[in-house]
């Protein structure tokens, strides 16, 4: 769009007035902002931004108002993130309700103008630098998987570079004096809050104006868009604030948009999206996401998983939402253009909508499958989870017998292979479209069928393997090893099968064998790893394994916990204690140390520890066999007997116990 000076100035002119209007009747008073007043500014800011369409289809054309629409709805759904971390800086700093409004006003009146010159720098890149849209595309897919993986929750606002330069400038006050920035000669701490919530922001911008490039490069577009974005947000806040919980599962959904459309950038020179397209996908995943948030919230336990109402529990891993866009841009841009040329960039994304929600439908009959056999057999199923490359079926207990284990492993790559002969037997009967969409998904999973036959652990092959070798020999540790070993013999395979095909034939499809064979070999490795442990701990009692530990209170500083518990103890690892006595989590050296020195007097020690809620906890008298397998991410078990912490295990203690173990084997067969 080529809008002159002029149009320029009345549209700035326009967003002052938007502003002032926020500002003077947005809320009046001292009065906390109510939800009802909260909802109606929402829907009239909200409404401005969908209105300005119009502007833009006049001066543009209809391209570019659906550049717009899908630029807006990009930034307004990413301001949620924001309404997630303003939430948390309110809290840490105390600020006052009556003065919240006002520190977002001024704070996002202040991101925008610094927005405005990170646009029309990425504006002047893209145009002069053609290379670096592949530098955003690859920073908005990494941005996506650490918005999709991360945990949240732990912001250090004392860190804010910009607030430490602020206070060493400027005198500051102690006490909020009401709405005050300034008090008695003194900064107050409400002006440390503006420039948080001003320069966070920013940082919010580093992620979500290169998105909007990634549908237009237009300048005008992208700032219109982050403008209306960016006005709503206070509003916004009082809206959400107080339901947070209930769209926790929003942030999958953009991290599945931020992962969508870096994708688009970096296949920017292959792939070809209509803006209609990109629209339709993104207002899918992210319908999606809320829909999942709405339905699954549990008000009282926001930290609770997301599970189905099925007989089995099921979960869906985060990846899931960004494996979903990822299929449907597949779809939507190679697969059925190829397969039914000649029909509109709707129809395509329509399409691969559809085929993306059935091809995880036949993905969840496989898990599905698997433990409703385990069931019959007597294998209680903790729950059945998907994730990006498949699921996994979580069983209670090893399977009884060879002839129990055969049964659950064979019967998945039977559904898929009984799914693809039908949905391709479908596509034979019909045309168009359709008939595109079930033949891919039927041959996809005919094609996992297959994969998964291959004799290697954790495949179901491999578990196959292991069920025909335990059959043989008697001996469920043996056979276990032996299918481990199998897979890491087929991880390497497809390692050098995929670096034949990078230098010999298809680059992509090299690397994509690389990355399946790496997932192999090093599940499979871990397998191995986890079977020598059950093996050797077999027998063993958790009591026998920990290192006894006392919970230190968590809500000490960290200045006052590495001088009163960590220097004083020989520990790595400390339990921490709640306020009301039960155990909140766990706090390790290098977390603490972390901590630049000049914080430590203001940051907790359960603000960088990791909570009770992200760690497995046993009892005493537990069985230690499968303690490998309880770690997890978090590397530590909580040993808890009536409440109380009375140990820790961490991989040491386990490998303590299991060269134990090996030393009292060797000294009876000496015997």
């Amino acid at each position: 769009m080529d809008v002159p000076l002029w149009g320029w100035l009345v549209f700035l002119g326009v967003v002052a007035v938007c502003f002032a209007v926020d500002l003077m009747l947005g809320h009046r008073g001292d009065e906390p902002v109510s939800f009802r007043e909260a909802a109606a500014w929402s829907a009239v800011w909200a409404g401005i931004g969908l209105a300005f369409t119009a502007v833009v289809g006049w001066l543009g054309g209809g391209m570019a108002a659906g550049e717009y629409v899908a630029g807006f709805l990009i930034e307004k759904s990413l301001s949620v993130d924001n309404v997630f971390v303003f939430a948390m800086l309110f809290a840490y700093f105390g600020v006052p309700a009556v003065a919240q409004h006002r520190v977002l006003l001024y704070g996002v009146l202040g991101a925008l103008v610094l927005r405005g010159a990170f646009i029309a720098g990425g504006a002047s890149l893209l145009a002069t630098f053609h290379w670096a849209i592949y530098i955003l595309g690859a920073l908005l897919v990494a941005t996506g998987v650490r918005m999709a993986l991360h945990s949240g929750g732990d912001v250090h606002p004392e860190r804010n570079p910009v607030l430490r330069l602020l206070r060493r400038v400027v005198p500051m006050r102690d006490e909020y004096d009401g709405r005050r920035f300034w008090s008695r000669g003194a900064a107050t701490p409400l002006l440390g809050v503006l420039v948080v919530v001003a320069t966070t922001d920013v940082l919010f911008a580093v992620d979500s104006v290169p998105a909007v490039f990634a549908v237009t490069r237009d300048t005008f577009i992208v700032f219109a868009a982050n403008a209306f974005s960016v006005l709503g947000l206070r509003p916004m806040y009082f809206l959400l604030a107080g339901a947070l919980e209930r769209f926790g599962k929003l942030k999958y959904g953009l991290a599945a948009v931020l992962v969508f459309v870096g994708a688009k950038m970096l296949l920017a020179d292959v792939v070809h999206l209509s803006v209609w397209v990109s629209l339709l996908i993104i207002t899918t995943i992210l319908g999606l996401s809320v829909l999942v948030s709405v339905r699954f919230a549990t008000p009282s336990r926001p930290e609770r998983k997301l599970a189905m109402r099925f007989p089995v529990p099921i979960r869906l891993h985060p990846s899931v939402l960004i494996a979903v866009g990822l299929v449907t841009v597949l779809l939507a841009a190679v697969v059925l253009p190829r397969g039914v040329p000649g029909r509109s960039g709707a129809s395509y994304a329509v399409a691969a909508v559809l085929g993306a929600l059935l091809f995880f439908a036949s993905v969840l009959a496989h898990e599905l499958a698997h433990a409703v056999i385990a069931r019959r057999s007597g294998v209680p199923v903790r729950q059945v989870t998907l994730w990006a490359l498949g699921g996994v079926a979580d069983l209670g207990t090893e399977p009884p017998t060879p002839g129990a284990q055969f049964r659950i492993a064979g019967v998945g790559p039977l559904v898929s292979a009984g799914i693809g002969a039908l949905l391709v037997g479908a596509a034979l009967l019909t045309g168009g479209l359709p008939a595109a969409v079930l033949a891919w998904i039927g041959m996809t999973n005919l094609a996992l069928a297959a994969f998964n036959l291959l004799p290697g652990a954790p495949l179901d092959g491999g578990r196959l393997v292991s069920a025909v070798v335990w059959w043989r020999t008697g001996d469920r540790s043996r056979a276990t090893l032996v299918a481990a070993r199998a897979g890491r013999g087929v991880g390497l395979l497809l390692l050098v099968a995929g670096a034949a095909n990078a230098v010999f034939g298809s680059l992509s499809g090299g690397i994509w064998l690389m990355i399946v064979g790496w997932f192999l070999t090093s599940t499979a490795t871990m397998e191995a790893t986890r079977a020598r442990v059950t093996g050797a701990l077999h027998g063993v009692l958790v009591r026998d394994v920990m290192s006894p530990a006392e919970a230190a209170p968590g809500w000490f500083t960290v200045d006052a916990f590495l001088e009163r518990v960590a220097v004083p103890s020989r520990q790595g690892v400390f339990a921490l204690l709640g306020f009301d006595g039960s155990p909140s989590g766990v706090v390790s050296l290098p977390q603490l140390t972390g901590v630049p020195a000049d914080d430590r007097a203001g940051v907790r020690a359960i603000a960088v520890g990791t909570p009770v809620a992200a760690l497995a906890t046993t009892a005493p008298d537990e069985p230690a066999d499968r303690l490998a397998e309880r770690l997890g991410a978090a590397g530590v078990v909580l040993v808890v007997s009536d409440g109380t912490v009375v140990g820790l295990i961490t991989a040491n203690e386990v490998a303590r116990a299991v060269q134990l173990a090996s030393l009292r084997r060797t000294e009876v067969a000496a015997r």
